[in-house]
């Protein structure tokens, strides 16, 4: 499964053009779907969905995006943000004691104007007269995430019957600094539960979180049996959480 909004082509799937590069069986089902900063949260849902079902035994999960394609030279702000950045996530049935979920998740289509790319070869062709790149509205998608992560983490918690103070660790899409800072703020967390891993790489989008988890865990920062909570939020406008037991 590959998580992106930057795809090599509008067509073939970025999946297919994978399954040859790195010479699988062409009994393996490879498809794209098209998330940002949510993707990882319904990656795993859906890899998780696939090996409960009796599906599939394994699932590579791919994020990958190179939005600083769609990023204007003169964009100041968001070159700022951005950065490209991939990861690959392997799924399968645990042996142990681990385990992946419950999950919740949100959207709210009224704001896709927040965070888009109106030019493309879907809906619109490609036309002149409209902007070729990204285009965001700062302080609207800011809103939005301090509106909906709150709600989500506590949605999550009533969900699996815990309580702020059971999570060991958290892992947010790594936005900005500016939207950590405040979701610490809001939620009253320990900072010292909180990641952070923007400062080098800054937003990767649906690479983020699982490149926070492998920095997390370089940084001994992860102990087995931690529970740790996952939030993506962002472009859509989409979030989602999710509880991991490391």
């Amino acid at each position: 499964m590959f998580c992106t909004q930057s795809p090599d082509y509008p067509m073939p799937t970025t999946a297919c053009i994978i399954q040859d590069v790195l010479k699988l069986s062409t009994q393996t089902a490879c498809f794209d779907f098209n998330l940002g900063c949510s993707g990882y949260i319904y990656g795993l849902a859906l890899g998780s969905a696939l090996i409960n079902g009796g599906i599939s035994e394994r699932v590579l999960l791919l994020c990958a995006e190179t939005y600083s394609k769609y990023i204007a030279r003169t964009d100041r702000t968001s070159r700022a943000i951005f950065g490209d950045g991939g990861a690959a996530t392997i799924l399968e049935r645990s042996q142990g004691n681990e385990f992946i979920g419950p999950f919740v998740f949100g959207t709210d289509g009224s704001g896709k104007d927040k965070l888009i790319v109106h030019s493309s070869v879907g809906r619109n062709g490609i036309r002149e007269n409209l902007p070729q790149c990204l285009v965001m509205d700062g302080a609207g998608v800011f809103m939005f995430t301090m509106k909906r992560v709150p709600e989500c983490v506590h949605s999550l918690l009533q969900k699996a019957n815990k309580t702020i103070d059971d999570i060991d660790f958290f892992v947010f899409h790594q936005a900005s600094k500016i939207v950590i800072d405040n979701i610490i703020r809001i939620l009253s967390l320990e900072d010292h539960k909180v990641f952070r891993g923007y400062e080098k790489i800054g937003n990767t989008v649906s690479a983020s979180i699982p490149i926070a988890l492998k920095q997390a865990d370089e940084q001994h920062l992860l102990k087995k049996g931690d529970l740790i909570m996952l939030v993506g939020f962002g472009v859509g406008l989409s979030w989602g959480a999710c509880l991991i037991q490391w």
